[in-house]
């Protein structure tokens, strides 16, 4: 007599699986990640090792400033000095800036080294000279860009940290000579050889009269023009005259009183930063400062009636698709002409795993535009939009000339093509295109400068107000982008007041119709952010896009829950939904949503997971037949057990997934698996059979879901179902009392023995359905299902059979998946 059995996960035996069934456990495999936070310094020593009695510290002030109350290390120079720098958190190994040291001047002083352990970073001082003010700074501390810095002075036999060698300094020594160093007087050690000794006390007799360097502090005032309108920025007292002089030094304390003054055609808009509003600008000078002034022109996303329209014709031959996986990807593809057109997808740009394909032109026509040479692509999924920036890299056949101040970036959407200029990284010398969504997109070469081939053609270029904003967004960029590269001077384009239009003609409605449906909200979200996204990339002031974003995804989210849900109770559209869910969730993560400690749980997120778990409930209807035959003689008989379950299988969203497909299911605990029918039948008369007793049993499992592969109409669809059964016995199952005689010349004489039997469903009839589905994944799978649609989802029936000698069992097994959606 056999057993079958087989595990439901690798690695763990039948008697282990089944007291995990039996106890309702559930597996799940989760992923985690953590980004570097700014560390907080809370402390800083001058660190010095003295003979055997160890290191000691002089506690730094990191406070005041180079020229304010300071520490002096009285101790020897030359070698060793280590600066300890002390955080509230663990350093990130090789994470961490290069230090650097300057004197009161300015000038860099000693050799630096940098080493980190736990939460301290240590700087290493060598070659350093005496009677020195030095400012010690670390640039970066767990690839966080902010200084960290802190001012000490170096003066050997200044015990008295008075900031000048004097009579009392060697007084205090006298006093303590012949000391062994400990943690009191360590500070009077100052050829740190652990003994408090003559040659101390000599030390700074030589240095007396000596003190620190006095410090003139001044600070720098930086002002930084915005808008591309003309205009100066003059001071009082003299110094910045920005025009060119925008950047002076002025002594700590003192006030500087600033003017703005607009060219003509140009008006001053506002100060920002330090100062608002129009009037001069009075900025005190107690650190480095900074002020930024305004000067605007205001051109009009009044749209054109004829906007500008492109005919191409694309080199479907060479079309290229790639899947690009959520942590991003790049994709290349080269045109006839030679053109390699690559694009980079971040791993913040998409919410969920995107095919995307890139098609290069073979030719382009522009009515309008003047261009010498087109170099263009289009990219697929049409429409498809994103989290964040992609990057088009266009790099012109070899040996093309293309002058930067002639380069002209377009791109064309819609039925019509219409034509907006493209948003083109301003610090790059290769054109690299910023994208938000896809559609087509080109480097034309443009007859003459950029600015004189599009004067008679600007107001043309975009076919609605968010193309116009785009154009003239992109137009800033470009003039940005030569103005940097060819040190041309500035354009006259402005945008803050185009945004402020944009923002009550776009913006605003489309917030307000977030809620109305899925369509709208994710309308009103991408404008959002790709407003949000053109500011970061042509340095506007951003505000509060967290708190919008916030505002948005609650009416947009509800909208797209509640369609999602119905398509899915409605129409047993069961692939949607889960998704969905894994894509809002990334959103919110890519947007900054709900993160940090302590962040209270996203009510909209919540919503979406609860639908989740409405729409992927199913039912599984379990119908088997074991017919076991064994035995030779006496012993053969054949034994018939049916057996029957409603397996419920409810949403857990803490199953993994596998080899593409979602675990959209799981188990909670055993159903009851019945003993419908049991029979056993001994041919032979010298065997009886009595207390025949039918036990059922307990059946849990995980189902999952594979849809077809495409685009969003083709992923609606289920292309198969994957069932993991598992079986909980009752004892050893269903069985009986065989008693077997001796078969002698008159018959059957005398009983022989007497045993218990179990050949049974879930002894005999399991295992060969676990060694017909074996999966080296799941250890159990059973997949090819008929997929019907509607309640009734799914079918399947099979028939599996193992033999060993004049073992046999056969199993019949018909399984019927239904979709219950909760109300």
């Amino acid at each position: 007599m056999r057993t079958h059995c087989r595990p439901l996960l690798n690695g763990i035996d039948c008697a282990s699986f089944r007291r995990l069934a039996h106890g309702g456990l559930l597996l799940a495999f989760l992923f985690t990640g953590a980004a570097a936070d700014a560390l907080t310094l809370t402390a800083v020593q001058s660190r010095k090792v003295h003979g055997p009695a160890g290191p000691f510290e002089l506690r730094i002030d990191t406070v005041p400033g180079i020229g304010g109350a300071i520490t002096v290390e009285p101790r020897a120079i030359g070698a060793g000095h280590q600066i300890v720098f002390q955080f509230d958190a663990p350093i990130i190994p090789n994470n961490i800036g290069v230090p650097s040291a300057i004197d009161e001047t300015g000038a860099v002083i000693g050799a630096l080294t940098l080493s980190a352990t736990a939460n301290e970073a240590i700087v290493t001082i060598t070659n350093l000279a005496d009677n020195k003010r030095v400012t010690v700074s670390l640039a970066n501390v767990n690839g966080v860009g902010v200084d960290v810095v802190v001012s000490l002075g170096f003066l050997v036999g200044d015990v008295n940290n008075s900031r000048a060698v004097a009579a009392n300094d060697v007084q205090q020594l006298k006093v303590r000579s012949g000391q062994v160093v400990s943690s009191s007087n360590f500070q009077f050690d100052i050829n740190t050889t652990g003994r408090i000794t003559a040659a101390d006390i000599l030390a700074a007799k030589a240095r007396s009269g000596r003190s620190l360097p006095a410090v003139q502090i001044t600070y720098p005032l930086n002002v930084i023009k915005t808008g591309v309108g003309g205009g100066t920025v003059t001071s009082v007292p003299a110094g910045i005259d920005c025009g060119a002089d925008c950047t002076e030094n002025y002594p700590s304390g003192s006030l500087v009183t600033l003017t703005a003054t607009a060219d003509m055609f140009s008006t001053f808009r506002s100060w920002s930063g330090l100062c608002l509003g129009t009037g001069a600008c009075v900025v005190t000078m107690n650190r480095a400062q900074t002020v930024t002034a305004d000067f605007r022109i205001t051109p009009s996303l009044r749209v054109d009636a004829d906007p500008l329209r492109l005919s191409h014709l694309a080199d479907a031959a060479r079309t290229v698709t790639q899947s690009i996986p959520l942590t991003g990807g790049t994709l290349t593809v080269t045109g006839a002409d030679g053109t390699v057109y690559t694009l980079d997808v971040p791993a913040d740009a998409l919410r969920e795993p995107t095919a995307i394909s890139m098609t290069p032109a073979l030719s382009l026509t522009t009515p309008g535009i003047d261009k010498d040479a087109a170099y263009g692509v289009e990219l697929g999924p049409a429409g498809a939009s994103f989290q964040n920036f992609v990057t088009l890299t266009i790099t012109p056949p070899a040996g093309a000339t293309v002058p930067i101040g002639r380069q002209l970036p377009i791109g064309w959407d819609g039925a019509q093509n219409v034509v907006s200029l493209a948003a083109i990284d301003p610090t790059s010398s290769v054109v690299k295109l910023k994208l938000l969504h896809f559609s087509g997109y080109a480097l034309l070469l443009a007859t003459k400068g950029t600015n004189a081939t599009l004067e008679p053609a600007r107001h043309r270029l975009g076919g609605d107000v968010e193309s116009r904003l785009q154009s003239l967004a992109a137009e800033r960029l470009t003039q940005e982008r030569q103005r940097q590269l060819l040190g041309s001077s500035e354009g006259n384009l402005i945008l803050d007041d185009l945004f402020r239009q944009y923002d009550e003609q776009v913006v605003q409605p489309r917030i307000a119709a977030a809620g109305t449906s899925c369509a709208a909200g994710r309308l009103a979200l991408q404008t959002v952010l790709g407003v949000e996204r053109q500011k970061q990339l042509l340095g506007v002031p951003t505000g509060s896009f967290a708190d919008t974003v916030g505002a948005i995804m609650g009416p947009a989210s509800a909208a797209c829950t509640r369609e999602e849900y119905e398509l899915c109770r409605d129409n047993h559209i069961i692939t949607r939904i889960l998704p969905y869910y894994l894509g809002l969730s990334r959103q919110a993560a890519l947007l900054g949503l709900g993160a940090g400690p302590p962040a209270p749980p996203l009510p909209w997120l919540q919503d979406a997971e609860a639908a989740m778990g409405k729409c992927l409930n199913f039912e599984l209807q379990f119908n088997s037949r074991l017919t076991y035959s064994e035995g030779v003689g006496v012993t053969a008989h054949t034994t018939i057990e049916s057996v029957q379950s409603r397996v419920k299988l409810p949403f857990n969203i803490g199953v993994a997934l596998f080899s593409g497909a979602y675990v959209a299911t799981s188990q909670l605990g055993p159903n009851p698996l019945v003993s419908v029918s049991y029979d056993v039948n001994y041919p032979n008369t010298c065997a009886n059979v009595a207390g025949v007793q039918r036990i059922g049993a307990g059946m849990l499992g995980s189902l999952g879901y594979v849809p077809e592969e495409g685009g969003v109409a083709q992923r609606a669809i289920v292309k198969d179902f994957v069932l993991t059964p598992a079986v909980v016995p009752n004892g050893a199952g269903s069985g009986y009392t065989l008693t077997t005689f001796f078969v002698g010349t008159s018959g059957c004489e005398q009983p022989q023995r007497t045993t218990q039997e179990n050949d049974n469903w879930v002894n005999n009839g399991f295992g060969t359905i676990a060694d017909a589905f074996v999966d080296p994944v799941l250890g159990l799978a059973i997949r090819n299902w008929t997929i019907v649609g509607g309640d009734i989802i799914a079918t399947k029936d099979f028939t599996t059979q193992v033999s060993s000698g004049t073992d046999n069992a056969v199993v019949v097994t018909n399984l019927v998946l239904f979709h219950k959606p909760a109300p």
